[in-house]
């Protein structure tokens, strides 16, 4: 109907959020942690609710 069209920051910003879950979900699993990427996450995630 009359949905917004979806930015190519927005689009790109869900690609690294889904990037970054997918390699923390990851390192999870081995048993390894990075804070580097609760920082990334967050940051991301942040931005998307800013839009």
């Amino acid at each position: 109907m009359g949905e917004k069209p979806v930015s190519k920051e927005r689009i790109k910003l869900e690609k690294d959020l889904l990037f970054y879950l997918r390699y923390y979900k990851e390192l999870q699993d081995r048993g390894h942690y990075k804070q580097e990427l609760d920082y990334q996450i967050e940051l991301l995630t942040k931005k998307l609710k800013e839009m």
